[in-house]
């Protein structure tokens, strides 16, 4: 009976959260993509498993190491665990949805990695609360699971500066690196947590993710809009172009 209502306070901020940023979508998206970008998740587990293992090889106390205070430990929790995780999501994201014809609106952009982000919070969810029970399960409603979701947004909006504005590399480096740095920080401060000054600290940076994360996704469900890039020709200087800007003359493409 334990392990079920274990399963049942794992599952049921997944089941929420997934209803919330479906529900935004102006436009649904087809339940196969949505479960094949989930399933994705559920694989970027496996491909941050991978990774630790052969990055233990380099470091030999790398799934050892406890986070204490310090660079060491910042750069611990932002390198090995942020920026290996989110990779992960990103590496699943562009297998099973960059490329999908249903990605056809500025808001699929964000939702895509959120969904991602939510296969892999469930697995996650499932192991951790499974070993730590109860308690786990019901901290992690409020900080992990919705945490996981709000990094895919951080994603989801340098994806879309990347893909409506000329491919900027830039804006699709910062797509890997500040989920990554946002997530480093929120381990960082969870990990080496010793006094109620750093439980206030960690609250107070969670609410704050949550709150910029919550207002980002609604002002770009709010606003999204249909694009189609397929390969035209720019009518100001005739160059082919993919995106919403023209990459030689800059003209903006009537969507």
């Amino acid at each position: 009976m334990k392990y079920l209502l274990v399963i049942f306070l794992s599952v049921l901020p997944i089941i929420l959260l997934w209803k919330y940023i479906n529900n935004l979508d102006p436009r649904k998206e087809p339940k196969n993509i949505l479960l094949k970008l989930f399933l994705g998740g559920f694989l970027a587990i496996i491909i941050t498993l991978v990774i630790s293992y052969l990055l233990s090889f380099i470091f030999d106390d790398f799934f050892e190491y406890e986070v204490s205070k310090g660079l060491v430990g910042f750069l611990y929790t932002v390198l090995g665990i942020g920026l290996v995780e989110e990779f992960s999501k990103f590496l699943m994201l562009y297998v099973f949805g960059w490329n999908d014809k249903n990605l056809d609106e500025t808001y699929d952009i964000i939702l895509y990695p959120m969904i991602v982000s939510l296969g892999f919070a469930a697995t996650e969810n499932i192991m951790y609360s499974l070993d730590g029970g109860i308690a786990t399960s019901i901290f992690r409603i409020f900080t992990a699971v919705p945490g996981h979701v709000f990094d895919g947004a951080f994603m989801g909006y340098f994806l879309y500066l990347y893909r409506m504005n000329s491919n900027k590399k830039n804006n699709l480096i910062l797509a890997v690196l500040a989920p990554s740095l946002i997530h480093g920080i929120y381990d960082y401060i969870a990990f080496t947590a010793e006094n109620v000054f750093d439980i206030l600290v960690f609250i107070i940076f969670v609410v704050a993710e949550f709150i910029v994360a919550k207002k980002l996704i609604k002002n770009m469900a709010k606003n999204s809009i249909i694009f189609s890039f397929s390969e035209i020709f720019c009518s100001n200087c005739g160059t082919k172009i993919k995106t919403r800007f023209c990459p030689n003359c800059g003209k903006e493409r009537q969507l």
